[in-house]
């Protein structure tokens, strides 16, 4: 039949009880990646799944999970929230709109008024963390969150420490001007 609406086509997976009512965390449909492995066997691969995290009226929201298969076991790999938030690595994000559980590289410029960096232990040397300025016309500094104390290098590479950070308890010597 012929539909006047301006809805386009869907795919609907409906989940339902005896009641038709879910329960929280009740799983929605599943999108699953198969194929048959070297011995023929078939082999789930990767899925995309939806979960009713919240079933309570008027205030109902799902959570979308995408999830690989390593030796034949499913493993988590991202969710994104009803709120939009996306956990890579975690299945709770928090507050972050993107939080990455683990190393992550990340290639192009990011732009943010306050950037995380949580030290990583694989690097060369343990506990550090490491920051690239992206353009030569920049520098690079480390603040506190209230602004009022910062190390960093200036873009013609001087070096800047507050007054209010710097405590010289041994002798000091300097070269240069």
């Amino acid at each position: 039949s012929n539909y006047a609406g301006v809805q386009a086509g869907q795919i609907v997976f409906r989940h339902g009880r005896a009641a038709n009512a879910l329960s929280n965390n009740d799983g929605l449909g599943d999108i699953i990646f198969q194929g048959f492995d070297s011995g023929g066997g078939l082999q789930n691969f990767a899925a995309i799944s939806s979960t009713a995290a919240d079933v309570t009226a008027g205030s109902a929201n799902g959570i979308i999970n995408f999830t690989t298969f390593v030796d034949g076991a499913s493993a988590e790999r991202m969710r994104i929230h009803s709120n939009g938030n996306v956990g890579i690595g975690t299945t709770n994000p928090g507050a972050y709109k993107l939080y990455v559980n683990g190393d992550n590289y990340v290639n192009g410029v990011t732009t943010s008024t306050g950037v995380y960096l949580h030290p990583i232990s694989n690097s060369p040397y343990a506990g550090s963390c490491w920051v690239k300025a992206i353009t030569a016309s920049k520098g690079i500094f480390l603040v506190n969150s209230a602004v009022n104390r910062w190390i960093g290098i200036k873009a013609d590479g001087t070096a800047e420490i507050s007054s209010s950070l710097l405590t010289v308890a041994a002798d000091l010597s300097t070269t240069g001007n």
